[in-house]
């Protein structure tokens, strides 16, 4: 629409061909998804940003395989939330992002449901600046989020420098551990996690100064243990 704008989901071929398309049609809500996952049955989980006022809301969206709705709900409180990434287990649902604190400032956000997408709780966490969630994988029966820090980072005269900010953390939202990972020479954030085959975490990321950012991965290992760091100037 001229005035708003519809989540959406597409399924597509590898070679291209669209096999369907899922829009939303809530007409008085702005509605946006930034993150998708696969779910045991088949279906998708998508999260985003639902925004039908003054704030916006975190969305989760569910979809089985054939492109039909199962259900979609939002999550929030009087000040703003999105999600960023999500993952699942057999009992229900994990997603990440960010909420705007009592400061004006942005925490990291994380939300749990159930299978049908009923909140089971949310908690929020966050130092003197932003902190924000992009990514989570599942690690055994535990999730780990990933994104940037700039509260908890290396100081330049007294001042965080933005790190790389990895939580590992069980169902019930018990924090495990917490890691930052930073440098005095540049700025870094991951945007992406996932889970290699020996249960290493795998981020990848950015890298650098104002414009001169540099693609950046990284492996850590199951207990927070960084492994190797690079990063690519391309």
């Amino acid at each position: 629409g001229a005035s708003d704008q519809d989540a959406l989901l597409a399924k597509v071929t590898s070679t291209g061909t669209v096999l369907w398309s899922w829009t939303s049609t809530a007409s008085a809500a702005q509605e946006e998804l930034y993150g998708l996952n696969r779910t045991a049955d088949g279906s998708f989980i998508a999260c985003g940003m639902r925004r039908a006022g003054t704030d916006s809301d975190a969305l989760l969206v569910r979809v089985g395989d054939d492109g039909t709705l199962q259900w979609s709900q939002h999550y929030g409180t009087s000040t703003d939330e999105m999600l960023r990434g999500v993952s699942s287990d057999a009992d229900g649902f994990t997603a990440v992002g960010r909420i705007t604190n009592f400061t004006g400032d942005i925490d990291t956000y994380i939300v749990r449901t159930d299978l049908t997408g009923t909140q089971q709780w949310w908690q929020s966490w966050g130092g003197v600046k932003n902190d924000e969630f992009y990514g989570i994988t599942r690690s055994g029966a535990n999730y780990v989020m990933a994104g940037r820090t700039d509260s908890y980072g290396p100081l330049v005269s007294g001042v965080p420098v933005q790190s790389v900010y990895v939580m590992a953390m069980d169902a019930a939202g018990d924090t495990l551990w917490t890691r930052t990972f930073g440098s005095t020479a540049a700025a870094s954030s991951a945007q992406s996690i996932t889970t290699a085959t020996n249960g290493d975490l795998l981020l990848a990321g950015g890298s650098g100064n104002g414009h001169l950012t540099n693609a950046m991965v990284m492996r850590v290992n199951s207990s927070g243990t960084l492994v190797c760091q690079h990063t690519y100037n391309v």
